[in-house]
């Protein structure tokens, strides 16, 4: 396999010379965009652990309100 390098013209070494100056801004706007995803992982993993926690709590008070139930039955 041969490869071909040509001269380019000032114009092509222009673009080249401005697109490896956008590349840091590039890398910034990824690296916010994994920060905005992480951000928004910790919060759905906050509202799925207090979902939780408050199903836990309704299910005891069921359970009390069924004893209390059971209790007044037989009395």
């Amino acid at each position: 396999m041969r490869f071909h390098f040509q001269r380019c013209g000032p114009r092509i070494a222009q673009n080249r010379t401005r697109q490896m100056q956008l590349i840091p801004e590039a890398v910034a706007r990824a690296q916010m965009h994994e920060r905005l995803l992480e951000a928004e992982r910790a919060r759905q993993a906050v509202r799925l652990a207090v979902a939780r926690r408050m199903q836990r709590r309704a299910e005891r008070a069921s359970m009390r309100a069924r004893r209390a139930a059971l209790v007044a039955a037989m009395l």
